[in-house]
């Protein structure tokens, strides 16, 4: 097993930090290939992971395609030598080498098809899974996505991985006191064009309001202008979320922070022309209250809304109560993600998932011709069948039952979808199948249409779909 990671983002590489670890514990041989992106090298420095740049920061029009080539120039040259059998991260290089070159690729987004509409049409269709939450649409893809209940935040944010530590958030702010956090970004990416965040002039407000209840510390992802610098927080990259899990309140235009600091329960309040575009954002601001969000244009009720938050008693202990409930609903995505990037590559060493799904579906196929045959076929012996009897039930009441228990666990394994969708068409499938083949019966002289043996029939779908609910709940268990 040799893995290759490619990381474009900051927040990319703290999904995977637990992860280069437990696959260095396991001696899993893998090679991390990044982007410069804003403090990602500074990151992977501090851990001291050895890794290569193979791409440079966001280039603007007819530079991205250069920048483009040149990075899967580069790609291309680290697995002709390294010889990686599973490509994993969220590049655009990668899902087109993995198809020139038949590895396997493993997507792994959390916004939107639309909000990513580029890098959707890039990747996606080279990808052989993308996993995404449950809740993020990947609108036509969605038939290659591999769902879960949890973020990608929760890969190194979960309590079970990271403890706040005030010793080291001490080192760069009072933690006995009150503080702000403003987080900036660059709006510098392929998908960013023509978006809007915090202005200097809205900065400058943010800064007066806030620096009534405590200091204000900005982080920023591009250069923080002369008037502001005074308020820049100077960190080791490592430590930022021990600093930002103990703040009062993030205020910024970002959506990784915002995601982070609800998955640590702290409360946040963002401008951008994101708001109320992204699904994972919209589930913690709408039925977990996490986080608040405005468009560039809402800028009144964005300050009203951190007004009301400032004077919001209790305000800590509050949000620490949503995250916990929030949390109690999430599976442990860390423990996820290892176990199913170690499942994969035990299971598709010299095959693409694509052709194990069709194996599946050859299987699924055979078995109900099989089961139609059976019972359109006329068999001889159908009144000894009747006459006997197995703990108190009749052999052909049996029969008819066991032959559909396994349909569902089958139609679960070729059809696509979300969770909730997805195990309702296997369930409407299944019991149409069982009915269908009982009513046919109904005009075939040879046959005899029953409702016991139709009742028979749906008493093994319905065990078997037992069966599939108590597996994807174990399945569930297993990840927290």
């Amino acid at each position: 097993m040799k893995l290759l990671f490619h990381l474009a983002h900051p927040s990319h590489f703290q999904i995977y930090r637990l992860i280069f670890l437990q696959l260095k514990e396991k001696q899993i041989d893998f090679k991390i290939l990044i982007n410069k992106k804003d403090i990602l090298e500074q990151l992977l420095i501090e851990s001291d992971f050895p890794f290569q740049i193979v791409g440079s920061k966001n280039e603007k029009n007819l530079k991205k395609i250069g920048s483009f080539l040149e990075q899967f120039k580069k790609v291309n040259k680290v697995c002709n030598k390294f010889k990686p059998t599973l490509l994993i991260g969220t590049s655009a290089v990668l899902g087109l080498i993995g198809r020139k070159k038949n590895i396997p690729f493993i997507n792994l987004v959390e916004d939107d098809a639309k909000i990513i509409p580029w890098y959707a049409y890039i990747t996606f269709p080279f990808s052989t899974v993308i996993l995404a939450p449950n809740n993020c649409d990947l609108g036509k893809w969605n038939t290659k996505k591999v769902g879960y209940d949890s973020y990608h935040e929760l890969a190194f944010l979960h309590p079970n991985h990271f403890a706040p530590n005030k010793e080291i958030a001490a080192k760069y702010v009072d933690v006995s006191a009150d503080y702000f956090i403003v987080r900036l970004t660059a709006f510098n990416a392929h998908h960013d064009n023509l978006k809007k965040g915090i202005s200097n002039s809205l900065l400058n407000e943010i800064i007066k309001k806030l620096e009534k209840k405590g200091p204000v510390y900005i982080s920023s992802e591009k250069q923080i202008p002369k008037e502001f610098s005074a308020y820049e927080l100077k960190i080791k990259a490592l430590d930022i979320h021990h600093v930002l899990a103990f703040a009062t309140i993030l205020i910024g235009d970002s959506q990784s922070m915002a995601m982070e600091a609800a998955c640590l329960g702290v409360p946040s309040i963002r401008l951008n022309d994101y708001a109320g575009k992204i699904s994972v954002l919209n589930e913690l601001e709408e039925k977990y209250l996490l986080t608040h969000a405005y468009l560039s244009h809402q800028k009144n009720d964005f300050l009203l809304k951190l007004d009301e938050l400032i004077h919001t008693e209790n305000l800590i202990e509050t949000y620490q109560q949503r995250r916990d409930a929030m949390l109690a609903e999430k599976i442990n995505f860390n423990k996820f993600l290892v176990d199913y990037i170690i499942n994969f590559s035990a299971t598709n060493k010299s095959s693409s998932l694509k052709k194990n799904n069709n194996t599946i579906k050859l299987v699924a196929l055979f078995y109900v011709l099989t089961l139609v045959a059976l019972f359109l076929i006329p068999f001889n012996t159908t009144k000894s069948i009747n006459t006997i009897n197995v703990f108190s039930f009749r052999l052909d009441h049996l029969i008819h039952s066991l032959v559909f228990i396994p349909i569902p666990l089958l139609f679960a394994e070729i059809i696509k979808g979300n969770s909730k969708t997805r195990f309702i068409k296997v369930l409407l499938l299944s019991l149409t199948l069982a009915l269908a083949l009982e009513v046919l019966h109904l005009f075939l002289s040879y046959r005899a249409f029953t409702l016991p043996d139709l009742l028979a029939n749906l008493l093994g779908v319905t065990i078997g779909i037992f069966i599939l609910s108590f597996l994807k709940v174990k399945k569930v268990e297993k990840n927290k």
